[in-house]
């Protein structure tokens, strides 16, 4: 019983600990899903800010060579002809330099964009890595606490099929010894019933010798002791008639819960009376 005990602790300890294990498990499996949630706004916000921010300097451009062309424009109306040429040459070499500068935003938006995709990839890659570790160490866990619980089984399962067997003997060795004892009592009950018959017999015996010693005419009847002794004559009497098969000696007088001698002087005086007759061992009502 106390291994039975200590096997149910053990095997709580160990789920518990599994239980809480796995929880750690999960927790960091949706921590790192909320840090992957939570990356992907910013990600995505980041690169709408760097591409309104790459527009809007377009924009600023655009507006500046808006107000150049403007200036080049006015410029030309009012400087002489040799001037124009090089304002001309001055506005090419600045569209050169906007154009230059718009493909080079473009190869930075690009650029960004890639190195933006290419964390996220990273990071969705941690994350898969991350998560299959989890998964692996949980069928790792789930394994360990399987194997635990199946020799915990088995050893149960001895622990009871020792215990058992152990009630079993114990319950044979018992067996064997109320047979023992019953087998006593029961000798001693057949030695005590040899010895109450004995004993009635012996009564019996010293009754019939008693009742030989004195006589009782019909004509002379034993003289009753008093009114109790009337009542015990009326009592065995009445006791006799309700019993047709006859009554013992030793039932009478377990019945009244008088002495033999006395009874047998009782059923003397009946029988002087022709109220009983005795067939046997037994009494009987005339």
């Amino acid at each position: 019983m106390v291994w039975s005990v200590e096997t149910k602790n053990l095997t709580g300890a160990m789920d518990v600990g599994c239980k809480t294990r796995k929880e750690e498990l999960v927790q960091r499996r949706n921590d790192t899903l909320e840090n992957l949630a939570e990356v992907k706004p910013h990600l995505a916000q980041s690169e709408r800010e760097r591409v309104i921010e790459a527009e809007a300097s377009l924009r600023q451009m655009q507006t500046e060579l808006g107000k150049l062309r403007d200036e080049v424009k006015t410029a030309l109306a009012k400087a002489a002809i040799y001037r124009i040429q090089g304002e001309w040459d001055r506005i090419n070499q600045t569209k050169a330099e906007l154009k230059h500068l718009h493909d080079e935003i473009k190869v930075t938006l690009a650029k960004a964009m890639a190195d933006v995709a290419q964390a996220e990839r990273e990071r969705i890659q941690q994350a898969r890595e991350r998560l299959a570790r989890v998964q692996a160490e949980l069928y790792q866990m789930q394994e360990q606490v399987r194997i635990a619980l199946a020799k915990a089984r088995t050893n149960l399962a001895e622990i009871e099929g020792r215990r058992i067997a152990g009630n079993k003997v114990d319950l044979e060795k018992r067996r064997a010894t109320t047979q023992d004892r019953m087998s006593q009592v029961n000798g001693l009950l057949d030695e005590c019933r040899g010895n109450r018959e004995a004993a009635a017999a012996a009564w019996d015996k010293l009754a019939g010798i008693v009742m030989q010693q004195t006589p009782v005419t019909p004509d002379e009847p034993v003289r009753k002791n008093g009114d109790g002794a009337s009542k015990l004559h009326d009592e065995v009497f009445n006791y006799l008639v309700g019993h047709h098969d006859g009554a013992r000696m030793t039932e009478l007088e377990e019945r009244f819960g008088v002495p033999r001698i006395k009874m047998a002087m009782v059923l003397k005086s009946l029988m002087g009376d022709n109220k009983v007759q005795k067939q046997s061992k037994l009494y009987f009502a005339v």
